[in-house]
């Protein structure tokens, strides 16, 4: 379970991607779109929401790894 202190820093997290990709990952993981559909309604292309959106997971990532509220991810290695 997260608290709401992690509640926040998720949605902080989000709120600090640019407007298109906030969009992006607002349709895909909120509303539960693929990325076709979200590239339909965009009018642009499948390959450039996946940009987006991976470029969105590792940035909101890094913030809560930042702030402690998911741990750091190990080297495979």
């Amino acid at each position: 379970m997260i608290g709401k202190e992690e509640v926040l820093t998720i949605e902080n997290a989000i709120n600090q991607l640019p407007p298109k990709s906030k969009l992006v990952f607002y349709l895909v993981k909120e509303k539960g779109l693929n990325c076709r559909e979200v590239a339909k309604i965009l009018n642009s292309s499948v390959r450039t929401v996946e940009t987006q959106l991976y470029h969105s997971l590792k940035k909101i990532a890094a913030i809560l790894e930042e702030s402690q509220v998911i741990l750091p991810r190990r080297s495979s290695r």
